[in-house]
């Protein structure tokens, strides 16, 4: 059998490479246990006749092989082709598989010479290998080893091991090598690799090789990989460079792993690029799945997700990664439609009406600690499937990523399968699911003994009473045999009909029973007594409590997606089991956060303008101190005047005087050390400055931080910073730097200094920071601090205050205002992604990186971006924060794994420490943690 498709209209195979092919599925047929047999026999009897025979050249004589001491030994005669064929093969593949004598022996070539191995102790077995043992069992064990060596040959060339081909050249531009030990051949298409070649891309060029099981290795420029094979799969060994492989579905058991020399790759169907440097390895995820093993850690790899091995190596742009690919215009357009498709399957969930009712907020139980109420999505679900399978039959391109990534072992069909079963349990449901969860007080059970799931109870609006019965016993048979089928000892679902009749049976079983137009279900049958009691007259005590009111005001200004907390009810309870367990509460009381109440988070779309905006209001049990009354009552931002409408970024708030957050924060620190006072003091004096009175009197209560300007080659920020005594801040900045300066001096680092310098016509400062030699750009006017990287920067931060041009006039930015009566805020941060992607592109473009397919993918994907607006309201009894536009912050799923890595979200998700050498082995099975979507 060809080990290739040779149909495949990409191979253009010679007769010499079909002829290759061909020997080389002879070489790699199966052979019965008898010939093997008859193999080893032949070799046993060989390497007899050759043990006694008076021809080895050695001037030791090197009669036994007990260790690398003798191996090494040989290795002169080796090298001078003056060994026996058996003793050859036998040095030839001990030091395939020993790093010490594999050195000596590229020494041995290069006329150097090595400490010598320490020969074992005669006698001692400890090397490993049973033909090393002691002089009374060499010949012996060299017979043993001779059967084993036959086996293993025919055993390795079954497998697909050991000269046998696993990849032939697909395509080539410029130069390929086949590389080894002792010369380097150029390769063409067509050409058949073997285990032993290692491959390598010279200069300007680029290659593809395919593998036996079908998968496509990209290589970029002075890459060089090597193939393995085991049991559990073959192996790319990527000692150098980059490459993209486009991994194909493999068979039960087997993977595909891609090893560097600090981490192991394993994938069974996906699109992965693996880039190894002098700082290290970077996997980024295409398409599909991946898993990373480093040292003994593991972790999974989604779309759009990036692994570095080590801290120095930062995450990139998805495009930056695979720009040198032919077929990165193809990848970033899949990368391009999961956006679209992410973006309308949020669209199509948020579009729901909002709810007013509390129909079943009114049944909850006293208690209620945490509330949720979601619309019923069953239809949007089937309705988002259906939209999936139109764009699937419309783009190629993601059907063949679905194909890989969902097509094996039945997962679209069992996608489908619960779709339609959610689909058909919705239709029997109303608008309205609501969950409500009860926290029992310090020190007492909860409601069902051992189990705090026991105190949750879920009510469902019902639309058909009629068919919900009937639907309830086929449904909840269907799911226990299932669950039977699996092994469960108990059934996991149960109707129930009257909860004063009837009592639990199992601990963990989950209750449903239906009444009217609610659908309840509970672990506690306790739990649907109660609400039975509610629906057939009796008071419910939950009504009447403020946590209540507190969503019925909610639902009053309607809901859609609603999650609330009684934080007056946990922090209670948690104060009281810290009083039990001897614990402190003054952080809590001194931060004021002791006081809060409710937290309450909305998602709702505006229906004029059909914007999302997620909002979530903390209330407190009265005025708010402390921390929690830093952020000040909305007031106006005279700071975003110097902010440019073309701003990217913008950070805006308005606290309470700086002195009074620095007394907040000492009177935190000396609840936890009654030393604190002191230690300050001496600090303070020591140093020659009072930080309450030098550094936080002399501010006001406003500061603003934005992006204003080009983001290369230095990002232009601005930092405006309201001051109410200049000349005291500029003493203390001023005294701040001497006394930073003597500790750079002494620890031999470059001092900095204060210079002055006119910028508008204005008096300025050029600060340079010690050590970094970083300069910062000043200057005091109209009340404010004006810094920027540069003096030109304070200057247009002048000229837009002046003129009157500022972002509070931006299009983006007002699009985005709330409607209401406020007219200031507390806080804002306002970003447009997009537009600071502007630059970034316009640099690939010009400088040749990207082609103009690629300039136009990369603009549709920050097309993806939207403008987005976080604001908050400091009110005296509460906090409202909100955000208003496309997902949060306007990184929705899509742009998130696109282009993540332009606001430079870390770099990459990495693991404490490195690994050893990589085999190729797979990686041991381990329990892997999911990375969070990470700069792709």
């Amino acid at each position: 059998m060809s080990t290739f498709d040779r149909n495949d209209r990409n191979d253009r195979l010679d007769e010499e490479t079909l002829l290759a092919l061909a020997a080389t599925a002879i070489r790699r047929e199966r052979a019965d246990d008898e010939t093997v047999a008859a193999a080893g026999a032949r070799a046993w009897e060989r390497i007899a006749r050759q043990a006694a025979a008076p021809d080895e050249v050695q001037a030791a004589a090197t009669t036994q092989i007990r260790g690398c001491a003798d191996i090494q030994a040989l290795l002169p005669a080796y090298l001078r082709g003056e060994l026996s064929s058996a003793r050859g093969l036998l040095v030839q593949d001990h030091t395939r598989e020993c790093v010490p004598c594999r050195r000596a022996m590229q020494a041995a070539r290069s006329g150097l010479t090595l400490p010598a191995a320490a020969a074992p102790e005669r006698g001692s077995s400890r090397f490993g290998n049973p033909f090393y043992g002691s002089a009374r069992w060499g010949i012996a064990a060299m017979l043993a080893a001779a059967v084993g060596l036959g086996g293993y040959l025919a055993l390795r060339d079954r497998m697909g091991a050991g000269g046998a081909a696993l990849a032939a050249v697909q395509s080539v531009q410029g130069e390929l090598f086949a590389v080894d030990e002792n010369s380097a051949r150029p390769l063409v298409v067509g050409a058949v690799l073997e285990t032993s070649d290692g491959v390598r891309t010279a200069k300007d060029s680029g290659a593809v090789v395919k593998l036996s099981d079908g998968s496509l290795v990209e290589m970029r420029e002075r890459s060089e990989i090597a193939f393995s094979h085991r049991s559990e799969g073959t192996t790319i060994q990527l000692r150098r460079g980059n490459i993209i492989v486009q991994a194909a579905h493999q068979s039960s058991g087997k993977h595909l792993f891609v090893a560097t020399d600090d981490c192991v790759v394993s994938v069974v169907g996906t699109v992965f690029s693996v880039n190894r440097g002098t700082k290290g390895s970077r996997v980024a995820v295409l398409q599909g799945e991946v898993r990373i093993a480093q040292g003994r850690s593991t972790s999974t790899l989604m779309p759009g997700q990036q692994y570095a091995t080590h801290a120095s190596l930062r995450s990139v742009p998805l495009a930056d990664e695979v720009s040198w690919s032919k077929d990165s215009v193809r990848y970033l357009a899949v990368v391009k439609e999961l956006q679209g498709l992410s973006r309308d399957l949020t669209q199509a969930i948020d579009a729901h009406e909002a709810r007013t009712s509390t129909a079943r907020l009114d049944l909850m139980p006293s208690g209620t600690a945490i509330y949720i109420a979601l619309p019923n999505v069953s239809g949007d679900l089937a309705q988002a499937r259906e939209m999936l399978r139109q764009r699937l039959a419309e783009n190629p391109e993601l059907q063949a990523w679905w194909a890989e990534h969902m097509g094996a072992s039945g997962q679209e069909q069992n996608l489908d399968d619960l779709i339609t079963h959610l689909r058909d349990f919705g239709s029997y449901l109303g608008e309205e699911v609501a969950v409500s969860m009860q926290i029992p007080p310090a020190g007492t059970q909860t409601v069902a003994p051992g189990s705090e799931a026991g105190t949750m109870l879920v009510l469902a609006e019902v639309a058909n009473a009629a068919g919900l019965p009937a639907f309830l016993e086929q449904e909840v048979a269907r799911l226990n045999a299932e669950a039977e089928a699996h092994g469960a000892h108990e059934t996991p679902l149960r109707i129930v009909h009257d909860p004063n009749t009837e009592t639990a049976s199992a601990e963990h079983q989950m209750l449903l029973w239906s009444d009217g137009d609610v659908l309840a279900a509970s672990l506690d049958m306790t739990r649907l007594r109660v609400l039975q009691g509610v629906r057939h007259g009796a008071a419910n005590p939950f009504t009447s409590e403020p946590f209540h009111a507190s969503l019925a005001q909610a639902y009053s200004e309607g809901v859609s997606w609603l999650a609330a907390v009684d934080l007056d009810h946990i922090l209670g309870t948690a104060a009281a089991r810290a009083r039990q367990n001897g614990r402190s509460e003054a952080t809590l009381q001194r931060s004021g956060f002791a006081d809060a109440r409710y937290l309450i988070a909305e998602r709702k779309t505006d229906a004029p303008g059909g914007m999302v905006e997620n909002r979530a209001v903390l209330s407190f049990d009265g005025p708010r101190r402390g921390v929690a009354a830093w952020l000040a009552a909305p007031a106006p931002m005279g700071s975003l005047d110097f902010i440019s409408p073309e701003a990217n970024f913008a950070a805006a708030f308005v606290v309470k005087t700086p002195a009074a957050m620095v007394d907040d924060l000492f009177g935190i620190a000396e609840a936890n050390d009654p030393t604190f006072a002191q230690h300050k003091a001496e600090i303070e004096a020591r140093e020659g400055i009072d930080l309450k009175h030098d550094l936080a009197e002399p501010l006001g209560g406003e500061f603003a931080f934005a992006v204003d300007g080009p983001m290369l080659p230095v990002p232009s920020w601005k930092l405006i910073v309201e001051v109410y005594d200049a000349d005291r801040l500029q003493t203390a900045i001023e005294h701040l730097l001497e006394r930073v300066n003597q500790e750079a001096v002494k620890d031999g680092k470059q001092p900095g200094r204060i210079e002055p310098e006119t910028t508008s016509g204005r008096p300025g400062y050029a600060l340079t920071l010690p050590a970094s030699g970083l300069t910062v750009h000043y200057l005091y006017s109209d009340g404010y601090l004006i810094a920027g990287p540069s003096r030109s920067l304070v200057d247009k931060a002048l000229q837009s205050r002046s003129a009157g041009y500022s972002i509070t006039g931006a299009p983006d930015f007002t699009a985005l205002l709330p409607q209401g009566g406020q007219s200031n805020f507390s806080a804002l941060v306002f970003q447009n992604l997009g537009s600071a992607l502007s630059p970034v592109l316009g640099l690939l473009g010009g400088s040749g990186a990207l082609s103009a397919d690629q300039q136009k993918a990369l603009q549709a994907l920050a097309a993806d971006a939207p403008a987005s607006l976080a604001y908050a309201y400091g009110e005296d009894d509460r906090i409202v924060a909100a955000t208003r536009g496309t997902g949060v912050m306007g990184l929705n799923l899509g742009t998130l794994m696109g282009l993540g890595s332009i606001l430079d979200h870390g770099a990459g998700h990495r693991l404490p420490h490195r690994a050893g050498p990589s085999t190729s082995s797979a990686p041991a099975a381990s329990k892997s943690a999911t990375l969070q979507p990470v700069a792709p």
